[in-house]
């Protein structure tokens, strides 16, 4: 049985969920401003967020605790004006737990790293593709999908892989699209923005990863996706593995 994310979340870094774990937004604080848990792989991720624009609202849902985009000028900083510009991973696994709000307004890019270090997922964009682009804004690097239907009245949980045996963008357990080339991103100075241009949606979790992970542990996920956020032993699980 999936648990509920814990309002005081502690992350338990032997869970397989947290092994890779650079950063998560755990967005339990349900007030205030929203803090950073660097994972084991956390180097020098930042611990702290700064609002771009209006700030978000925060609200409660099925998921618990979130953070509600509801302007386009909102958005959420992780680190502050480049000064921890070179922690985001050059290869890696992205999960998210977020609901669209609105069936017609789009989310535009949902995540964004610019300046020449490329990582953005558009969800969807305005033409109802989703985007994920890893490195480039061009093919192999940019991974899209059509058709994809988005809830107004549920949870959608997502995961975006991008490495050496290519990427993926997973949606609610199912792999929607994926591709074989590999590919990476280089390391430069940015700050990575979460809900940037991302109207019309509540996000519930947040967490990038420095490896890819594999099938079955992306599957887990899905089943119990905040079963790291908790010390207690019989949550510990053995699936898959991550590289």
């Amino acid at each position: 049985m999936a648990i509920a994310k814990p309002s005081n979340p502690v992350l338990n870094t032997s869970h397989p969920f947290a092994l890779s774990a650079v950063a998560l937004l755990p967005l339990s604080e349900g007030t205030g401003q929203p803090a950073i848990i660097q994972g084991p792989h956390g180097g020098s991720a930042p611990t702290t967020t700064v609002w771009a624009g209006t700030p978000a609202t925060w609200i409660t849902n099925s998921e618990g605790a979130g953070l509600r985009f509801s302007l386009l000028t909102s958005g959420l900083l992780l680190g502050v004006n480049d000064i921890n510009g070179t922690w985001f991973p050059t290869i890696g696994t992205v999960l998210l737990v977020r609901g669209k709000l609105d069936g017609t307004l789009p989310v535009e890019r949902f995540f964004r790293a610019d300046g020449g270090t490329v990582a953005n997922i558009y969800l969807p964009y305005n033409d109802g593709v989703v985007y994920f682009d890893w490195g480039s804004t061009s093919a192999p690097n940019r991974l899209t999908k059509s058709g994809l239907t988005f809830s107004t009245s549920s949870i959608d949980k997502w995961v975006f892989t991008a490495g050496a045996s290519g990427s993926a963008i997973w949606q609610n357990g199912a792999k929607e699209a994926s591709q074989s080339t590999g590919i990476s991103r280089t390391a430069g100075t940015y700050t990575p923005v979460v809900g940037y241009a991302a109207e019309a949606q509540d996000v519930n979790f947040f967490q990038v990863n420095d490896t890819v992970w594999d099938d079955a542990t992306i599957l887990a996920w899905f089943a119990d996706p905040y079963a790291h956020l908790t010390t207690s032993a019989h949550r510990f699980l053995s699936v898959g593995g991550v590289g």
